[in-house]
């Protein structure tokens, strides 16, 4: 028989829903009409009415527990990132002695540097290089896994460093169509178009040839320190820059001439290297703490999902 709004709690229906939705990929939307055809042939078994309230009562409670934990967790997630961006943006800007004698920058949303530092454009101190658009590639010109080269895509890029679980695969003819844009070790990637712009990935563990699709560009210079060049691009007056300059057409752009033309804080090619070394080490300790709990949050949604199964099976027996 049809199972009607007497003799089901719509709360405990959530619960059960749940489950639907996580192990038989079904897409259900509990509006005020049951749709009691979907739900009579998903749910077989299901307590009184009074059980399941009892039921739907306890996980309330449970979920909002877990819930919260996760909201902490996501919150302190987020300020360790904030945290991790000023250090940054302090180190690549204001160089690591606090007692450095300061100068006027002469540039107003710069203000006042170290005053051994200089200040370049980044098209006098790096080559910037993209995918031209007559060089695009198609389905066509991909091939099999590790067949050729490796073509880079923003979903490669995560947490600032190259993740190469997925990739795609592109020709030898159009690897070699493009030589600028062939990828080596000690270079920063920069997402130039679409809603991941301006995410940034150092490069130093390619497993193969590759190349660069026509989201990404890469960013490289032969005369200054590359790793504290993509530190540079995490920082917040890069961030400011990126966002005050992207174009939004159909789809979010950065053009390549103003990064060309952005002002960048230059300090000694030692004192690059120094930074880097250090922000190697303080984003390091930051990133772990940043790794435990984006584990616990996962945790935390497996045990929600477990729990959730265990009463609305019968498994457990709320007390």
């Amino acid at each position: 028989s049809f199972i009607n709004e007497d003799s089901i709690s719509l709360r405990y229906l959530n619960y059960a829903s749940f489950l639907i939705e996580e192990n038989a990929n079904t897409n259900i939307y509990w509006a005020k009409i049951l749709n009691q055809e979907l739900i009579k042939n998903s749910i077989t078994i299901y307590p009184p009415l009074s059980e399941q309230q009892k039921i739907a009562d306890y996980l309330d409670k449970k979920c909002s527990k877990i819930d919260e934990q996760k909201v902490n967790y996501e919150k302190s997630i987020e300020l360790l990132k904030e945290y991790k961006q000023s250090l940054i943006t302090k180190a690549v800007t204001k160089w690591l002695n606090k007692n450095v004698e300061m100068k006027d920058s002469g540039i107003d949303w710069i203000g006042e540097i170290p005053k051994h530092y200089e200040i370049w454009k980044i098209k006098n101190i790096a080559e910037l290089h993209w995918r031209i658009w007559f060089r695009w590639y198609t389905q066509e010109d991909l091939v099999d896994e590790w067949e050729w080269a490796i073509t880079l895509s923003p979903s490669n890029m995560k947490n600032w460093k190259m993740d190469y679980s997925k990739c795609t695969y592109i020709s030898r003819f159009k690897y070699e169509e493009s030589p600028e844009i062939k990828v080596k070790n000690d270079v920063t990637l920069l997402v130039k178009t679409g809603s991941t712009y301006w995410k940034t990935s150092y490069i130093d563990n390619l497993p193969m040839e590759a190349t660069i699709n026509p989201q990404l560009l890469i960013i490289e210079s032969n005369n200054f320190n590359n790793k504290f060049f993509f530190y540079y691009t995490q920082s917040l007056m890069f961030s400011n820059f990126i966002n005050i300059t992207v174009v939004w057409w159909t789809i979010p752009t950065i053009a390549q001439e103003k990064i060309n033309n952005y002002n960048i804080l230059i300090p000694t090619i030692e004192e690059q290297k120094q930074i880097a070394d250090y922000l190697d080490k303080e984003c390091s300790r930051i990133d772990k703490i940043i790794s435990y709990r984006e584990e616990m949050i996962e945790k935390l949604e497996e045990y929600k999902k477990s729990l959730i199964y265990e009463y609305v099976t019968g498994k457990k027996e709320v007390l």
